[in-house]
């Protein structure tokens, strides 16, 4: 149980604020602050799933004795489908906006995608503390 505690449940801790987050209501609103609201937005997706790549890697990675290569595809792979049913639950909420985007799922594969470069190809050639951290945490 501490087992799933410390790796899993993360990850369907933060999976789950990401639905909640996508439930509730957007801000009516239009011309430019629309525009800088709807950029924020579109920010925070990559943000949300940029972590949970991160989280669903770690889990896999140290919670399931998983090979580095294939979690990291693994973890893409859970964010496509994770991405997919958010917008598809988003669809069943018209609080939500109530319309599914197929490109929202996209910019959720691109904070996925941006994360799974940072760590397999920056993260190892940062500074040896950052390295460290990355290493306790359990990333690299």
């Amino acid at each position: 149980m501490i087992h799933f505690a410390k790796y899993w449940l993360p990850v369907f801790v933060w999976a789950g604020f990401i639905v909640w987050v996508s439930s509730l209501p957007i801000a009516p609103s239009s011309g430019q602050s629309f525009t800088v609201f709807m950029s924020a937005k579109k920010f925070t997706h990559v943000f949300e799933y940029g972590l949970l790549w991160l989280l669903l890697y770690r889990a896999l990675v140290r919670g399931n004795n998983i090979q580095h290569n294939t979690a990291r595809n693994l973890a893409i792979i859970l964010i496509i489908l994770w991405g997919a049913l958010d917008e598809f639950h988003q669809g069943l909420v018209p609080e939500s906006g109530g319309k599914p985007h197929l490109h929202d799922v996209a910019i959720d594969f691109a904070g996925g995608a941006l994360t799974y470069i940072f760590v397999w190809k920056l993260l190892p050639k940062m500074p040896k503390l950052l390295t460290s951290l990355a290493e306790n945490w359990g990333i690299l």
